[in-house]
């Protein structure tokens, strides 16, 4: 007799958008949900689109799938798909619905003695629309994963905002050296999304299922548990087989539920805005910045001769004039920095702070009374809201939000699976209350420094115009290298740079001068 298959708690994180807590679960239907899919090469990603397709009800759609060790998605592609969210069960050829039968038992059913149907709603559901973006995997075949990687963020760049990322991985597949760097660099280069990950374990079959089932083992809590050692992290994990065999109803069965859940819970994550993401710079981006920073070096120490040269001119109260006027004019741009700073943070999206997730699976056992179980998160800031899904005709009750900790119960109202998700969120200007707390210190710091330069030039006013604007250039030059310098950079500069970034030549002086455009039009037109 096999084992039931019971899922331990899970837990995730990642910023969200702001939203009012009556929020619903299934979300707008007239607004697609974004996706995007991510994975090494030959993990599943392109089958796992086409199997969702075939769960809505589109079987025919065109997507390419690589074989052996040939990627087949080369460029960054987008699928749409319109579905309602509909369970499916095993019945017998006379309509029966099949209970009592342990794991193994249902294996070995064939399509004379089962089917799959799905399981009929007392309401129609809601019609929802999903954006799956498909992107070439990393560690491909033919080796260029900086640009791959380019692509997959310049995607990003072109919509308005994500509602989730899949990372994609065989079940067969150990957590390998090239796995854990390219885990790394999405963590560190999407903390805000990495940390809300969901983890879409491919090639899931029954069989597989069955035979740690007969050992006493739970494949699933396996691999989570190798997918935690490996990154250290709680994430929300999904098992699919998603290409079932048709001969067993069982396998099909499973694969269209897998869907469904997937996709339900897809439906519950809030749209993360795209704009003001920063994303980590890969080497070959470093090495091109590295190159324009010393062409930028170079002007600064032009521009700063020649000012220090024309204020040589002055009288010494002159020069005392100009020299505080030019420290004014770079303690005002690292306040209006500060202030830019402290405002993305105080109304900023709203912020995940983890999901709870239930999942037991006895659909099979139908003499298992399955009961309820409490669900409990303390944060380490208020929750601002919770929200939550069921599935299986399972609900949630008893729902207490105190401060910083809040508890539920889920219920299954029927013999069938017991399973629902809540995410759980808090205001940005709670989670980042300690930044934001310094960032308003230091803007008072700032303040007070320009306030007591300027009383200083109190009648004082240096009328020597052409000085100061070469004094506010080499301030712009040099707001403009430590921006460069930083390991990240704006997700909304990358179309206009990917081009530079694909160079592996050294840069022309032409070429320096373009690209510093997307940063500061005014410092471009200081370059010849």
């Amino acid at each position: 007799m096999c084992k039931k298959v019971i899922l331990k708690e899970e837990v995730m994180s990642g910023n969200m958008e702001d939203v009012p807590p009556q929020y619903t679960p299934l979300g707008d239907s007239l607004k697609a949900l974004e996706v995007l899919i991510v994975g090494e090469s030959q993990q599943g990603k392109s089958t796992l689109i086409k199997q969702l397709n075939r769960y809505s009800d589109q079987p025919n759609i065109d997507i390419g799938i690589g074989h052996g060790n040939l990627a087949c998605t080369k460029v960054v592609r987008q699928y749409t798909i319109a579905t309602e969210l509909t369970r499916h069960q095993l019945v017998s050829p006379d309509g029966r619905p099949i209970e009592g039968l342990d794991y193994t038992e249902l294996c070995d059913l064939d399509r004379t003695e089962a089917k799959v149907v799905p399981i009929a709603q007392q309401q129609p559901g809601q019609l929802l629309n999903f954006n799956f973006i498909d992107t070439p995997g990393l560690d491909d075949s033919d080796g260029e994963d900086i640009e791959l990687m380019a692509a997959i963020i310049g995607r990003l760049g072109e919509i308005s905002h994500i509602n989730a990322v899949i990372y994609v991985r065989n079940i067969n597949k150990p957590f390998s050296k090239s796995f854990k760097q390219f885990f790394s660099y999405i963590q560190r280069s999407l903390p805000s999304l990495s940390a809300g990950l969901i983890i879409v374990h491919t090639c899931f079959t029954v069989q597989k299922v069955a035979e740690f089932l007969d050992d006493s083992k739970n494949l699933a809590a396996l691999k989570r548990d190798a997918f935690k050692a490996a990154t250290s992290l709680e994430l929300m994990h999904f098992f699919m087989d998603s290409e079932p065999s048709k001969y067993s109803p069982l396998a099909v069965l499973e694969s269209l539920n897998s869907c469904y859940k997937l996709l339900s819970y897809l439906s519950s994550q809030r749209p993360l805005p795209i704009a003001g993401l920063r994303l980590l710079k890969t080497a070959n981006m470093a090495n091109y910045d590295s190159q324009v920073i010393a062409t930028l070096m170079e002007l600064k120490l032009n521009l700063q001769q020649e000012w220090n040269a024309a204020n040589a001119q002055k009288s010494a109260n002159d020069q005392r004039i100009y020299s505080a006027q030019l420290e004014i004019t770079k303690l005002n741009r690292k306040l209006a920095k500060s202030r830019d700073r402290l405002s993305r943070l105080e109304s900023g999206p709203d912020i995940v702070l983890g999901s709870r997730a239930v999942a037991e699976d006895y659909s099979w056992q139908a003499e298992v009374k399955l009961g309820s179980r409490q669900v409990d998160y303390i944060a380490e800031c208020p929750i601002a809201y919770v929200t939550k899904t069921a599935n299986g005709g399972s609900h949630w009750q008893d729902e207490v939000l105190q401060g910083n900790v809040w508890s539920a119960v889920i219920t299954s109202s029927s013999f069938r699976d017991l399973g629902g998700t809540a995410t759980l969120y808090a205001r940005s200007k709670d989670k980042h209350w300690i930044e934001i707390k310094q960032l308003k210190e230091r803007c008072v710091e700032y303040e007070e420094q320009i306030l007591y330069m300027e009383r200083s030039l109190q009648g004082d006013g240096g009328d020597d115009v052409k000085l100061k604007v070469v004094g506010d250039n080499v301030d712009r030059v040099g707001s403009l290298v430590d921006t460069l310098k930083m390991e990240k950079f704006d997700i909304g500069l990358y179309n206009d740079l990917r081009r530079f970034y694909a160079n592996r030549h050294r840069p022309s002086r032409d070429e320096i001068k373009e690209f510093v455009q997307a940063y500061d039009k005014g410092v471009a037109k200081l370059i010849n």
